[in-house]
């Protein structure tokens, strides 16, 4: 009985807890429903924009293709340029200045006619001439390389021809330089040797 009595009291307020819960719960259902709408909509909005992008695309790729072609040509290096007289004289005249730096080396620093500070002076004049060797050749060289300028054919070759008047340059100042070394260091020993001669 008193089981009965109790369940007579709560069955009233179960029931309105489940109302209030089924309140709370609509607006939720309404937002639910709401998503469930603007995700169709953007799907459908999504599909047309790809349709609409892929159009676009077909349509331009044909000129994108031809611009591409036309700037990938631009960094290839063609065989007339690798293959012409100024870069094979420019990799003679490479090869000869390596020659006369490891010749001028030693001349100054095991050469004992020269003072100390003349010495000092003659390595920077040499340093300084290879410095600015280096310098066009680095240029040089990534003017050889695929892809590393973007440049025309006429171009490439006018800025190589510049640079292998540079370099040869270089190599007259050293060539005359190493020249004029041996000279002065067989002129001093001459004369250490005619002074050795008078005063033994």
């Amino acid at each position: 009985m008193v089981y009965v009595k109790i369940i007579f009291f709560l069955t009233p307020l179960f029931a309105t807890q489940t109302v209030v819960a089924q309140q709370r719960l609509k607006p939720l259902m309404e937002r639910v429903a709401l998503l469930q709408i603007y995700i169709k909509l953007a799907e459908d909005g999504y599909r047309n924009l790809k349709k609409g992008w892929s159009t676009v695309q077909a349509i331009t790729r044909g000129e994108w293709d031809l611009h591409a072609a036309f700037f990938d040509g631009l960094q290839r290096v063609p065989e007339s340029v690798t293959e012409s007289a100024a870069v094979i004289k420019v990799q003679q005249d490479q090869q000869i200045m390596l020659r006369l730096f490891r010749k001028l080396m030693p001349l100054i620093n095991k050469n004992s006619v020269f003072r100390e500070d003349e010495k000092m002076y003659f390595r920077k004049v040499v340093q300084g001439l290879m410095d600015q060797a280096a310098t066009d050749l680095q240029l040089f060289n990534g003017l050889l390389l695929n892809g590393h300028f973007s440049m025309a054919e006429a171009e490439r070759l006018k800025m190589i021809q510049g640079l292998q008047i540079s370099i040869a340059k270089i190599k007259v100042t050293m060539n005359a330089f190493y020249t004029d070394l041996q000279a002065v260091s067989k002129m001093r020993e001459a004369n250490l040797n005619e002074l050795q001669k008078y005063y033994r």
